[in-house]
């Protein structure tokens, strides 16, 4: 017998093969999210040249300089990066090949690291993190795959939280692991709610900088390739949380 998981999965593999991901819009929406980062690198780079060209980059003003450059240069580059990891992805789930490299890891542990890896973009934004992780959340996933999930929450969490304080915590609940990334910020309509995981989906103009609208959709597909199931629960202007439960 087939699990909830397993017939919201098959669904939603349908659903993606029958619907073309390649045409028109869809690459006026790639030319235009890539070409923002893309500029700025290559602005960047000239500038960071001509620093380091000058008077070998001696003095401070200019040192100061091009370390800022460097750090604007990492953050686009991240941008730049989760972008054609979705594209990729995206690409698997339309043409069936979405394939899972299941290894013994820990939930937790992985949700830890990711974690880390935003320290520096939290103070820039001036985001307080709550954590809380169950000790050892072991399971037969994908390592990466999971990441991928967890950078797309988390980075929609500082998209739209406004600046308020964030959540992430793992726990056991019978033989489920499930992961939270919470938000207080602007929210989710009920309406939006329903439509939330359709692929290009960007929840109206009151939400700024929503992208392409795959990173809910890509990560949908990638808790149902694992058995699990993702939702959200939210209320406008009180928070958003998005819930990911994996089987043991």
């Amino acid at each position: 017998m087939k699990s909830v998981g397993d017939a919201q999965n098959q669904k939603a593999q349908e659903q993606a093969r029958n619907t073309d991901p390649w045409g028109e819009d869809f690459f006026c929406m790639v030319a235009h999210e890539l070409r923002t980062p893309l500029t700025l690198l290559i602005l960047q780079n000239e500038l960071m040249e001509r620093i380091v060209n000058s008077n070998e980059g001696a003095n401070l003003p200019e040192k100061a300089t091009l370390s800022k450059l460097l750090k604007t240069t990492g953050h686009q580059l991240a941008i730049f990066s989760k972008l054609v990891t979705n594209l990729f992805s995206l690409s698997e789930i339309a043409t069936g090949k979405l394939v899972l490299n299941r290894t013994q890891v820990d939930l937790s542990a992985i949700a830890n690291e990711v974690t880390s890896c935003f320290q520096e973009e939290f103070k820039k934004r001036n985001y307080s993190i709550d954590l809380a992780f169950a000790d050892s959340l072991i399971g037969n996933w994908d390592y990466l795959r999971l990441e991928q999930v967890i950078i797309n929450l988390i980075t929609n969490a500082m998209k739209f939280g406004q600046g308020k304080p964030i959540r992430i915590a793992t726990q056991r609940i019978g033989q489920r692991a499930q992961l939270t990334v919470s938000d207080q910020g602007m929210g989710i309509s009920v309406t939006d709610q329903v439509k939330i995981f359709q692929r290009y989906e960007q929840l109206g103009s009151n939400r700024p900088n929503s992208g392409l609208g795959l990173g809910l959709f890509i990560s949908q597909q990638i808790i149902f390739a694992h058995g699990g199931i993702i939702r959200v629960e939210s209320q406008l202007n009180q928070g958003t949380t998005f819930i990911v439960e994996l089987p043991l």
